[in-house]
């Protein structure tokens, strides 16, 4: 396992999708659904990391499970890629390898996201 793990090169959210999604649903109810992603993106991760710290893999994959599906489901690629390396572990080696991956992309996604709350008027 290397540092260039699949999810670096991802942008954080996928503004293409995300305006897609938008003229869908509608700006107020993306806007909720993004900050549901907020929510999981903050908390999620710590989680995660504490899980392959204590070695419990499949916990950890579990969770990490779970993170894939709601940032795919809202166009954070970046978070969704990582999400999925934590899902696939097989090994406890890779533990703070994959944190490391997972927290960099939350932190990303959380700062796109606030960057683009901001240029949508939902500050």
């Amino acid at each position: 396992m290397t540092s260039t793990l699949p999810a670096s090169h991802l942008p954080s959210l996928n503004e293409h999708k995300l305006s897609a999604l938008e003229t869908a649903i509608g700006s107020e109810q993306l806007h909720n659904l993004l900050e549901m992603l907020a929510q999981e993106a903050r908390t999620r991760p710590t989680i995660v990391m504490k899980l392959l710290e204590m070695g419990s893999l499949l916990a950890a994959s579990l969770e990490a499970h779970a993170l894939k599906g709601a940032a795919f489901g809202m166009c954070a690629d970046r978070l969704g890629e990582a999400a999925r390396a934590v899902e696939e572990i097989t090994s406890a080696d890779q533990g703070p390898e994959l944190a490391r991956l997972l927290v960099d992309a939350a932190d990303a996604t959380l700062l796109a996201l606030d960057k683009r709350r901001k240029r949508k008027g939902f500050a």
